[in-house]
């Protein structure tokens, strides 16, 4: 369900993306969150905050930050990523996770997802 609804979080995210950003991600990645999105679930997030301002689930936290690191980062950023999840450390300068070993497991499976290429 947390799943799910993060999934449609992340497509409300994704919809309302600069163009120019949006055409990063493959039509691939949209899809698969489109597709696991909860039908059920309303998305309370908005427009007129930014994300730091809105209460994300923490399932949304762990995709951005692997859409980020994936899509949008330098190499040098893509690299650390790629150590923390490495070293089972997750915990970065905006945002920390608390629920370390279920997020860990879920990082872990999204990021092997998307180095298959979904």
């Amino acid at each position: 369900m947390e799943f799910e609804q993060a999934c449609s979080e992340i497509e409300y995210i994704l919809k309302n993306l600069d163009v120019k950003d949006k055409e990063k991600i493959p039509q691939s990645v949209i899809d698969f969150f489109s597709k696991n999105k909860s039908i059920t679930y309303r998305v309370k997030l908005t427009t007129d905050k930014s994300l730091k301002e809105q209460n994300l689930k923490e399932e949304t936290k762990a995709f951005l930050k692997i859409l980020y690191a994936k899509y949008f980062a330098k190499e040098t950023e893509r690299q650390e990523f790629e150590n923390m999840l490495k070293t089972k450390e997750i915990e970065t300068k905006q945002l920390t996770i608390y629920k370390e070993n279920k997020i860990m497991k879920l990082l872990k499976k999204i990021s092997s997802f998307f180095k298959k290429g979904i």
